[in-house]
């Protein structure tokens, strides 16, 4: 590498969570990974002896950001970089196959978002070359919502949008040395004042490209532009509604093309086949319509001919959850599965088909509820099913849970033999594939639990269970376990369903269980709020304010006081009882309030972006008993009253990751900004 490269590049052959030194045998697994407090997956591919390459925001090394993973076609690790261009802050957005050449283009952001940034990378993760002189020449750029294709037999294109002006640059990049070669630009005045790019995919003739995005002035209006690839003509196609932000598109294999996303406030799907220039547009609801849930498509992908596949990801006050939903050309739903139903809270964002029975995804597993930890995931799918399970897992045969399947196993079943406990649920007891499995109420006297050596999932521990050691003998896997255990019990959210933003003074219910997970006995509780760049809203207005709710009367039951740190942007809220008595319920207990300015036209793109984060809370009984309350699961976008772009504020209009609310404002808005849920 030159001196002009900056990067820092690490190998890592050990990785963060405990691995199997042999290779797994099942085509159905999960991969779970991290080491910093969030990292999720933001690109997949497929690799040409079809395993996974995927591009990280997080890495095992502090101050690090961007990384990218190989796993082979049963789930192994290959390796593992880390990449470093210099102080600041770099993320990934999307991974493509070199189609020219060998290797791998990943598109990114450096600069903390403002610089559009590529490296190419080749199949054992050297890097080959990288944009950084190109990258360092274009300050002011949206670098978070660029998205890379190929174009020609020796270059690739990257899409993005200049911050000050909002108009849509295509560059050309040559992919010996990804060096700037011409950059073609389209004026945003003609459509709107601002745009977002979320996707960008080559077409079946290699003759052109297309991207999905937003553009937003007195009304949203999702867009799709079809590009020449030689950049001498420009198709415009709007959508026939507005209202919905697009996700994802995908080309077809008759030159139609697909598209996903939600509706304005994120309750309703969308999907959108055009078979011609005008699309026909079909929205509809998923399986679960529950009071406050949200639901977005992230990606979507052509299965076979007329049959897609969407994948979505639903959030709920006490959690969120990743479903697949085959869908045909009209509209019509096929089936939709939940991927990994109970094996916790997973957003999925990045879809991969591998062959016509299998495919893989993305995203990232929250481990941790006390404080927010998500480790990235890749999943693969096998005859359309998903995995089981991700932590802590029973392979049946594996009796000692050492990641293999070997003579050992049969003293283990010897040793626990007429032991009983909880019975597995899954209806293929026998397949080497990891198992979802309750923790039985004892050990071995090594600490070993005895669910694993339950081969069957019959709930004893007998002669029956050989019959998976006879079956899966030689067969090996990975082990992985959660870095933190436990959780929260009862959950504490922000509800935000019908919710109005406007100038002036605001309010946010703050709500403790849910009618499905009422709180039962707490006395008293504390949390914690930080709000992130505050340009929009006054500090100094945060306020929490606990009134009559089912923990007590205000005046009679209860004591409270909150403590906001304007300077440090964060708010100390607590409230207890004072006759000794627990109460239980659910429903709103508190409201944060705080001010929106009517004085930020001028505020720039990197500080028009604020953010509520609920941070570690805690409750106790009237025996000061702890209550374990999970604060880092729900989040959700709040629409705005009726604003122009020269009102000053718009907002994210899907959910995101964690206990999180973004509001920016709509004249210099970071409108690209993680538009897929993470």
């Amino acid at each position: 590498m030159s001196s002009l490269q900056a990067y820092k590049f690490v190998l890592i052959s050990v990785f963060l969570c405990l691995q199997g030194l042999a290779l797994a045998q099942s085509s159905r697994w999960a991969y779970p990974g991290g080491d910093s407090q969030d990292d999720f997956a933001t690109g997949l591919v497929r690799s040409p002896n079809h395993g996974y390459v995927a591009c990280i925001n997080g890495g095992a090394t502090e101050d690090i950001s961007f990384s990218v993973v190989k796993l082979d076609s049963i789930g192994n690790l290959v390796w593992f970089i880390e990449i470093d261009k210099d102080s600041g802050i770099e993320f990934p957005n999307q991974i493509i196959r070199d189609q020219i050449g060998s290797g791998y283009i990943i598109t990114g952001s450096a600069n903390i978002s403002s610089n559009p940034w590529l490296i190419h990378i080749d199949e054992d993760g050297n890097i080959i070359s990288t944009s950084e002189i190109w990258s360092d020449l274009t300050p002011g750029f949206s670098g978070i919502g660029a998205r890379t294709a190929s174009i020609n037999d020796s270059n690739y294109v990257v899409a993005t949008y200049q911050a000050d002006n909002f108009d849509l640059y295509f560059t050309t990049i040559e992919t010996d040395a990804l060096g700037f070669t011409s950059t073609l630009s389209f004026p945003g005045d003609a459509l709107s004042s601002s745009f977002a790019i979320t996707d960008i995919s080559d077409t079946p003739t290699e003759t052109e490209f297309v991207i999905a995005g937003n553009s937003f002035d007195i009304a949203e209006q999702p867009f799709i532009y079809i590009i020449n690839k030689d950049g001498d003509s420009l198709n415009y196609i709007p959508f026939a509604i507005d209202s919905v932000v697009v996700l994802a598109i995908d080309t077809t294999s008759d030159g139609g093309l697909v598209a996903t996303g939600a509706n304005y406030d994120s309750t309703r799907l969308f999907f959108t086949y055009f078979n011609t220039l005008t699309g026909i547009i079909t929205e509809f609801d998923t399986l679960y319509p529950s009071t406050g849930l949200r639901i977005i498509g992230q990606d979507i992908i052509e299965l076979s001919d007329g049959i897609f596949g969407i994948l979505a990801v639903e959030i709920h006050p006490f959690g969120k959850r990743s479903s697949f939903i085959r869908i045909d050309a009209s509209g019509n739903i096929i089936d939709e599965n939940i991927i990994l139903l109970d094996a916790g809270n997973i957003a999925l964002t990045q879809l991969v088909k591998d062959n016509d029975v299998s495919l893989a995804a993305s995203g990232s597993i929250t481990t941790g509820v006390t404080e927010k930890l998500n480790e990235f995931l890749i999943i693969r799918s096998d005859s359309m099913k998903s995995p089981l399970c991700v932590y802590d897992c029973v392979w049946p045969g594996d009796a000692d849970n050492n990641g293999f399947i070997e003579m050992n196993d049969l003293l283990f079943i010897g040793a626990g033999n007429n032991e009983t406990g909880f019975t597995r649920t899954d209806s293929e007891p026998l397949e080497f594939i990891a198992h979802l499995s309750d923790e039985w109420l004892d050990d071995f006297p090594t600490g070993l639990n005895y669910k694993y050596t339950d081969c069957n999932g019959d709930g004893i521990i007998n002669v029956v269970d050989t019959t998976a050691l006879q079956l899966n003998y030689n067969l090996s896997h990975n082990i992985f376990s959660l870095r933190e255990s436990g959780g929260g019990d009862y959950p504490l959210w922000l509800n935000t369903a019908g919710l109005i933003i406007h100038e002036g003074y605001n309010e946010i219910p703050v709500m403790l269980g849910t009618e499905d997970i009422p709180v039962d006995n707490i006395y008293g509780f504390e949390f914690s709020v930080s709000y992130s760049h505050p340009y929009i809203i006054d500090s100094t207005s945060v306020k929490i304010q606990f009134n009559d709710s089912w923990l007590g009367d205000a005046e009679l039951h209860l004591l409270q006081l909150d403590n906001n740190f304007p300077l440090t942007y964060n708010i100390d809220a607590g409230v207890t009882r004072k006759d000794h008595n627990n109460s239980s319920g659910y429903g709103e207990v508190a409201r944060m309030s705080f001010v929106v300015e009517d004085n930020i036209a001028g505020i720039s793109l990197s500080d028009s972006v604020v953010i509520f984060s609920i941070e570690g809370a805690s409750g106790i009984t009237n025996t000061l008993e702890p209550v374990s309350l999970s604060a880092s699961t729900y989040s959700i976008a709040i629409p705005v009253e009726n604003l122009t772009k020269n009102e000053g504020i718009k907002i994210f209009p899907n959910p995101v990751s964690g206990n999180i609310i973004k509001i920016v404002g709509a004249e210099n808005s970071l409108l690209n900004a993680n538009w897929k849920l993470t």
